[in-house]
């Protein structure tokens, strides 16, 4: 089997699981609405409330689910564009002062791409001559994401949008990736944006799933954001309250 019948089956396995997810969450909400008795506006705010109790998915379908909402992984990109978005993250985290978990995020992202010295500073405009639109549609995701965990996320300053204009990508794609960063969100949190990185489940003989680390070098994670100054200099060419009992006891077991 080739490459892209890969994945296209990949694909479409995500896609059987993330529907058995979505299946689950249905149960649970229909549930919730009979024991509250609320109007259809309450069940939506429940369908919601629902989508962040994280305990009863399973880790396969995390997979299935940042599968899918991440269709192109920045594992993928050539080196150049890898070492250009790491450095456009410290760049961006000298604007404003991160937030903790935009600390931890650039760190997941670090420990993935095994980059250990990445470039401190980088001209942001210069991701306009990435050529391939792939990888700018992935650059521009991990940016998404990464403003979503600041301290005003639902709102960009007047910098971070002009640096957004520089992606030669269209308002409807930019919609498209955020739809996919608010279904992760919804899902499974704010973390999920971080712990998708190298999220790699194993699965136990007695059929439970056990989640590990994918990456061998565990040193880059367990340190703190240094200080941009100690890095190198590198050039880049071209450049109401539902407790999780509730929803575990009505849902089907799998």
């Amino acid at each position: 089997m080739g490459k892209k019948d890969d994945y296209k089956k990949g694909m479409a396995d995500a896609m059987e699981g993330y529907t058995a997810f979505g299946e689950k969450q249905e149960a649970a909400i229909e549930y919730l609405a009979e024991q509250e008795g609320q109007t259809a506006d309450k069940v939506k705010q429940i369908g919601d409330k629902v989508g962040q109790v994280v305990d009863y998915i399973s880790d396969q379908e995390k997979v299935n689910l940042y599968k899918l909402n991440s269709p192109i992984d920045v594992a993928d990109l050539d080196d150049n564009d890898q070492r250009l978005l790491l450095a456009i993250l410290y760049q961006l985290s000298t604007q404003e002062p991160p937030t903790e978990a935009q600390q931890g995020y650039i760190r997941s992202i670090q420990q993935y791409l095994k980059i250990p010295n990445p470039q401190s500073e980088v001209d942001l405009a210069v991701v306009e001559n990435v050529a391939d639109i792939s990888a700018q549609k992935a650059i521009l995701q991990a940016i998404l994401e990464f403003f979503r965990l600041g301290s005003h996320p639902e709102t960009f300053t007047d910098e971070q949008e002009n640096f957004l204009n520089c992606f030669q990508l269209n308002l409807r794609t930019r919609n498209e990736i955020s739809e996919h960063i608010n279904a992760i969100v919804t899902a499974v949190g704010l973390s999920g944006l971080t712990e998708k990185y190298g999220f790699n489940p194993v699965i136990a003989p007695s059929g439970e799933d056990v989640a590990e680390p994918s990456v061998d070098n565990e040193e880059i994670l367990d340190e703190p954001i240094p200080d941009i100054s100690e890095f190198e200099e590198i050039t880049l060419d071209g450049i109401i309250h539902i407790t999780p009992e509730e929803v575990l006891s009505i849902l089907p077991q799998v």
